[in-house]
């Protein structure tokens, strides 16, 4: 499939050809996964999950600690107790990991976990320091890893504004910055300065200004509010912000606008400064040293710079190997909708996965019948720009992009699917089991938002999705409807009776699935078919060379369709979601009946027909506007599938580089600058190495830069 790309003329050489001694040194045998990329997560919202200690509600009122049960936007009671008293029902689930709301001390005022006051230890509304470690202790027991939730971009709302002037930028400046070495240096700011703390003739403010800086705006703190902040010490210094108020006031613009602003009031962290760099760094290492935390997600994560990940995430993966884990599992909230601008950003972050947004929009529109099959298939076709090769220790790609239904802020998967079709009962229930089957069968990191799994609806986004699991003093919540089950009413949702809900048994059965099959989840996704109502899709299980083809119908009826495979001549049999079994013929082409808004998967009894040779690759670079870079394009008329791997050089007199690999036609690969490095003319090379060893290099190429760049 070609997204946007052009052949210029005349932009690459032949020179020779790749010696078979280099490729059968340096052919890949399989292209890197991800660390998640063989999870399935469970996103538990702590507060509203179980009340084990009611001791710790708050209640003095909602107006001192912030607890109130009966409001959606106030504490109601779950704590760390009561998640690991319930953690077997997620086990029994078959999640392998569990992602929970951030933990740390928060401004009560903030229920949700997402307006930290104090990093360094957990909130007493949801236990002590204790009861979060025999949470995390236990979880462990079970297998499951725990993902904690934090704010890298933006703390509590304490710091204020005296000055009435909404302009971000205010007059054009630059001023000196210290840090805490006592070295200056220049960030370039565009500031104004005010040694006074004037708040709009009110006198109670705390004088927070130092003499040798000056702020884009006024920033003042109350003298109520000066202890506010606590840990790590940066917390507490007006150095260590922005300072420019709320983002909003410039229309959330791309560049300083997004990266410096107030997200909706929340005082954003000066990440760029070496100082919150080193705090920032050493609080997450000790939450992974301390507690064993196995990984974290990263809240707001578009609005914090690259080089402060540059810097971040080397540091926790340290605290991961002194605490015997290794790379830990990070991924990042980028609330971005565009497939190429999603792809951009994971190829320019350390991090190993964004939580994929265009994917969510694709699959729930797809399985209320909105999409079309084409559609499916057509958002897999960008996936070879989400891997980002060997530039460093940190493996990204597709396969690792973490997937979702719905969320704590958009909304619950369910109503999603809800929202896009016109169906009801047990035909609605059908279009929820087709986008559980969808996410947990296609690549990625399968996330499911708690309560998902037993239909429960979100009457709208933030607040109103995020339902207590016990008995609940919200009266709308009692009383919603649910898919596949009456309204819970005055009921806990934490019963085994509840275990047996429809949607429950139906990604209990994904996760035996993919437990049973690790060679499906591991392997190559490769498109093979879509039509407006029919996607499919094959996984390679590369330990032993054998093809399982997913095949998703979202119509109203049966369909039969016929799918190009890569095993010819062999049965198909069904192994999940029917017992049918299918032939492949000599075309290598198996004709498939799928029943209406229902996905199954059925696996070749034959292992995979391969070529007496492997193939030799043609190989073009092309000016991609899509990637917004110059890309490889590999060339192959086989229909076996291939293990692809893209060498560079700059001069003949180097040695060959592996840059990055690919499994899924087409075999392509995105030239950032780091490729380049600098250099105007470039060698590539690619080698072709089937599944069963076999491999073949092909011609060497030189490319000038300056012929496909798209600067």
């Amino acid at each position: 499939m070609s997204l946007a790309a052009s052949l210029l003329p005349s932009n690459a050489a032949v020179i020779g050809t790749l010696d078979s001694v280099t490729a059968n040194a340096l052919a890949q045998e399989s292209m890197p996964r991800p660390v998640n990329a063989n999870d399935s997560t469970y996103f538990v919202f702590t507060d509203r999950y179980a009340n084990g200690n009611e001791d710790n509600d708050g209640g003095s009122g909602r107006n001192q600690q912030g607890f109130d049960p009966t409001n959606v936007a106030y504490y109601h009671g779950g704590d760390f107790i009561g998640l690991k008293d319930n953690l077997d029902r997620i086990s029994r689930l078959g999640f392998s990991s569990i992602w929970i709301t951030p933990p740390v001390l928060n401004d009560f005022r903030g229920y949700h976990g997402y307006w930290g006051l104090d990093f360094t230890t957990v909130d007493p509304h949801l236990g002590t320091e204790q009861e979060f470690q025999d949470f995390v202790d236990r979880a462990h027991e079970l297998g499951i890893k725990v993902i904690m939730d934090i704010v890298l971009n933006h703390t509590a709302d304490v710091i204020g504004y005296s000055d009435t002037d909404s302009n971000f930028f205010h007059t054009p400046s630059s001023y000196p910055y210290k840090d805490a070495g006592g070295t200056t240096f220049n960030l370039n700011e565009k500031a104004q300065f005010s040694t006074t703390c004037t708040v709009l003739g009110q006198s109670n403010c705390f004088p927070i200004m130092s003499a040798d800086v000056s702020y884009p705006r006024e920033p003042f703190i109350t003298s109520e509010s000066k202890n506010a902040k606590r840990l790590p010490e940066f917390l507490q210094d007006i150095n260590s912000y922005h300072n420019r108020g709320d983002a909003s006031s410039c229309g959330w613009a791309a560049g300083a606008c997004a990266m410096l602003g107030d997200f909706f009031g929340l005082d954003d962290i000066m990440t760029e400064n070496p100082v919150v760099v080193q705090g920032l760094s050493d609080v997450y290492a000790s939450w992974v040293t301390r507690f064993g935390i196995d990984g974290f997600r990263i809240d707001t994560a578009k609005h914090v710079n690259k080089e402060f990940f540059d810097a971040w995430i080397p540091a926790v993966n340290a605290a991961g190997d002194l605490a015997g884990k290794g790379q830990l599992t990070v991924f990042g909230e980028a609330w971005i909708t565009n497939a190429p601008e999603l792809s951009r950003m994971i190829r320019k972050y350390q991090m190993e996965s964004l939580i994929d947004f265009p994917m969510q929009l694709t699959v729930t529109r797809y399985a209320a019948g909105y999409k079309t099959g084409t559609m499916l298939s057509s958002a897999f076709g960008y996936d070879d720009y989400y891997n980002t090769g060997s530039q460093t220790d940190v493996i990204r790609n597709a396969y690792g992009m973490t997937t979702f239904l719905g969320n704590h802020d958009m909304g619950r998967g369910t109503s999603q699917v809800d929202a896009w079709t016109q169906e009801t009962g047990t035909k609605l229930l059908n279009r929820v089991k087709l986008a559980d089957s969808i996410l947990f069968l296609m690549r990625g990191a399968p996330v499911v938002y708690y309560g998902d799994e037993l239909g429960i609806l979100s009457t709208g986004s933030n607040e109103y999705a995020r339902q207590d699991m016990f008995p609940t003093e919200i009266g709308p919540w009692k009383t919603m409807r649910r898919i596949g089950a009456d309204p819970i009413g005055n009921g806990s949702y934490l019963t085994p009776e509840e275990e047996n809900h429809p949607l429950s048994v139906h990604i209990r059965a994904l996760n035996a699935f993919r437990e049973a099959n690790p060679g499906f989840v591991s392997g190559a996704a490769i498109a093979r078919y879509d039509d407006t109502s029919v996607s499919a899709w094959s996984r390679i299980d590369s330990s032993d060379n054998h093809e399982y083809l997913v095949v998703a119908n979202n119509a109203k009826t049966a369909k039969t369709v016929s799918i190009p495979v890569s095993t010819k001549s062999s049965n198909f049999v069904g192994v999940f979601g029917s017992t049918q079994t299918f032939r492949s013929n000599a075309k290598y082409i198996v004709k498939v009946t799928i029943p209406a808004r229902k996905a199954i998967v059925i696996k070749a009894a034959k292992t995979l027909t391969v070529p007496a040779a492997a193939p030799v690759l043609t190989l073009k670079v092309k000016s991609d506007t899509t990637a917004n870079a110059p890309t490889l394009v590999a060339g192959t008329t086989t229909k076996t599938p291939l293990v692809v791997t893209f060498l560079a050089r700059a001069t003949e007199s180097d040695d060959w580089q592996v840059i990055g690999t690919d499994d899924s036609p087409t075999y392509r690969f995105v030239l950032d600058s780091w490729v380049w490095d600098g250099n105007e003319t470039m060698q590539f090379a690619v080698i072709a190495r089937t599944y069963d060893g076999k491999i073949a290099g092909g011609k060497v190429i030189s490319v000038n830069y300056s012929d496909v760049s798209l600067d």
